[in-house]
């Protein structure tokens, strides 16, 4: 008999087992739709479920873990899955890490009602991708000769977690994102746009045609621009891309090691200081009303900066930056209790906010004098952590801005800059808007930026891409 996720849960809680042991079962349902050259190459339905198995056995000098994944299905394999999970953790040293496991909580109180189990209701069935609108986009691309290259993704994700402790709790994360990319008939031109949303229901397709369609114009005339240190308007998803690098980099653990753009000079790290313009927040709230993402936390495997011992605790609202001042960094309970810091950990989303930001992109090269405005970036790499030095690409289209009008495409440059060194130079700020990072939306698809305006952004050199 294949079972339930809520069966292998209970299944789980009540293991025999000397340690404890918490299980972890995540179902998905996806929906995805690739093209290429105006034509669908790839539609397809797919359905996934993991189990993660945690053993905690005490061993000398303290408590080991040990984490397996597995696609089981009946109680057989679960039982063997727990046994060979406590057994291998007996084998192992005791985990710099430990803590005390969360403990179930009163019944009825504000934690055990935050997150709702409905485990027996667990497969949902997700959204189609809106063909409709993808066709009507073919058929004018065909008409004037352009081609389309794409994909198209929606994902529904439940996660139950339960535990020896008595711990019982649910999940539930979903996104929709769409890009394309447009070229034109003889290839010397191209754009882009991404859409991210819960699903792809209320997909703006007309809208983000019309975009491709306008931002190919704009590339007929070419106008000649040096690399070096240029204003930029960064658009939504570019400064996702930059956002993004920085959060994954917000790690405790590398801060008091020297080894972090948020490490103090003479030790510790700069928690409390002043690190971007005082009108900067950059915050992971799971209740965020425009990228919300289930609170509860959920670690398969404990890394420098998440432990498998938190498993099951109720994430609130993080703030990474607050006015300005580094308010957090990553970290597990027991790094924590030791460093006498605050315990922090990220739901799966971020939003930045600059305030009095006003307007969309648009208004922000309404308003623009002088500068280049970056559509996206790409290949993004980190160069020096102890600076978050970034190098990566534009792509698809980096205009010249003049007295608030497009005159003309510039090609493209590789960039070397600091995103923490942007959020120092904001010369002008957008609303907040929910958007898709072209180089981390596989990785990051709950993400809510505003468009800027960045002074001296380090254009390094010319590049050949399109």
């Amino acid at each position: 008999m294949v079972l339930r996720p809520d069966q292998i849960a209970e299944i789980t809680a009540s293991a025999p087992n000397p340690g404890a042991t918490i299980a972890i079962v995540t179902q998905t349902v996806r929906r995805d739709l690739r093209f290429a050259r105006t034509e669908v190459t790839t539609n397809s339905d797919a359905r996934a479920r993991e189990v993660t198995i945690i053993a905690f056995c005490e061993v000398t000098g303290g408590v080991a873990t040990a984490s397996i994944t597995h696609g089981c299905t009946t109680r057989s394999e679960l039982t063997e899955l727990i046994d060979r999970a406590h057994h291998t953790a007996s084998q192992l040293p005791a985990s710099i890490d430990a803590y005390p496991l969360i403990p179930n909580p009163p019944h009825g109180s504000v934690e055990d009602n935050a997150l709702n189990v409905g485990a027996k209701d667990f497969v949902t069935d997700v959204p189609h991708i809106p063909t409709d609108e993808l066709s009507a986009m073919f058929h004018a691309a065909r008409d004037r000769n352009i081609q389309l290259f794409g994909y198209g993704e929606v994902v529904f994700e439940r996660t139950l977690m339960s535990s020896t402790t008595g711990l019982m709790r649910s999940g539930f994360n979903s996104h929709g994102r769409f890009e394309v990319t447009t070229k034109s008939a003889d290839g010397e031109r191209s754009s882009w746009w991404g859409y991210s949303g819960g699903d792809l229901s209320d997909i703006p397709a007309s809208a983000g045609w019309h975009k491709l369609q306008v931002d190919l114009a704009k590339q007929e005339r070419s106008v000649s621009v040096k690399p070096g240190r240029h204003n930029v308007i960064l658009s939504e998803s570019a400064v996702g891309d930059l956002m993004v690098d920085l959060w994954w980099h917000a790690q405790a653990p590398d801060a008091f090691d020297g080894r972090s753009v948020f490490s103090g000079t003479h030790g510790g790290t700069l928690l409390g200081a002043v690190v971007a313009d005082p009108r900067v927040s950059l915050r992971s709230d799971p209740h965020h009303p425009i990228v919300p993402a289930s609170p509860l936390h959920t670690v398969t495997t404990s890394s420098p900066h998440a432990s498998v011992f938190d498993n099951g605790t109720v994430l609130d609202a993080q703030d990474w930056i607050k006015a300005g001042r580094l308010q957090s960094l990553m970290c597990s309970r027991a790094f924590a209790a030791d460093r006498g810091i605050a315990f922090s950990a990220s739901a799966d989303t971020l939003a930045l906010s600059v305030d009095g930001g006003a307007g969309n992109l648009s208004d922000i090269v309404s308003r623009t004098e002088d500068g280049l405005l970056i559509t996206c970036l790409w290949y993004n790499r980190i160069v020096d952590p102890r600076t978050l030095l970034l190098t990566g690409l534009t792509r698809d289209g980096v205009y010249l801005v003049k007295d608030g009008e497009i005159i003309g495409s510039v090609g493209n440059f590789r960039f070397n800059d600091s995103p923490l060194g942007a959020l120092n130079r904001i010369i002008d700020a957008g609303e907040t808007v929910r958007c898709l990072p072209r180089e981390m939306g596989d990785y990051a698809p709950r993400v809510a930026m505003p468009a800027l305006v960045v002074e001296g952004f380090n254009l390094s050199t010319a590049s050949e891409a399109i």
